[in-house]
């Protein structure tokens, strides 16, 4: 009986030493991001400045004038018969320029409506031109109503400063010779958004 005891207190005192093996360990590390970007800031000056067109005495809509305005000011005119038009071929007129501000060497997408309405008095309720725009950026992806342009911040100046973009804007313009007279204007919306 005596043995019995010792052998029964030898194997409780391995029991109570040998260590449990417990389940492997997996260890996996997390990580962690953010992407800072400056606000993009749009800022425009100038306007698409189609001159002074006068009409011919009397008009049935046969005839008409096209003034082009390039985005670097150049002008095409096509004066109809009967017109006067104050721009003419080879002038140089005014355009819309755009300077874009965000950061350095990150995509931007630019929004340009492919058209803008210009009215009498900038009334809506009066009279209507359509003006065909045509900015001088180039490659953009044409919807039915606006073109979206991708375009790359320059990577320039000092780590952590703005990175600044240009980009102008001309259009043309087609006026018949019963069109309603009267001061046109109109406003467009460009946007630019991250990519």
């Amino acid at each position: 009986m005596k043995t019995l005891t010792k052998l029964a207190a030898i194997v409780a005192a391995t029991a109570v030493a040998t260590p449990a093996f417990a389940a492997p360990v997996s260890d996996s590390n997390g990580s962690a991001r953010v992407n800072i970007v400056r606000g993009l800031s749009l800022t425009s000056t100038g306007d698409i400045d189609f001159g002074t067109i006068v009409l011919p005495g009397s008009g049935t809509g046969a005839v008409s004038s096209t003034i082009a305005i390039d985005s670097a000011g150049d002008v095409t005119a096509t004066c109809g018969t009967g017109f006067t038009c104050s721009l003419a071929t080879g002038d140089t007129s005014t355009f819309e320029s755009y300077d874009l501000t965000g950061t350095r060497n990150v995509n931007v997408n630019i929004t340009i409506p492919n058209e803008a309405l210009i009215y009498v008095d900038g009334n809506t309720a009066n009279p209507s031109l359509t003006v065909t725009l045509d900015p001088s950026l180039t490659g953009g992806v044409s919807g039915a109503s606006s073109t979206v342009y991708t375009e790359t911040l320059p990577n320039s100046g000092a780590a952590g400063s703005a990175a600044a973009f240009n980009f102008t804007i001309g259009g043309s313009i087609t006026v018949p010779d019963n069109q309603a007279d009267g001061a046109y204007t109109g406003t467009f919306q460009v946007s630019a958004d991250y990519e």
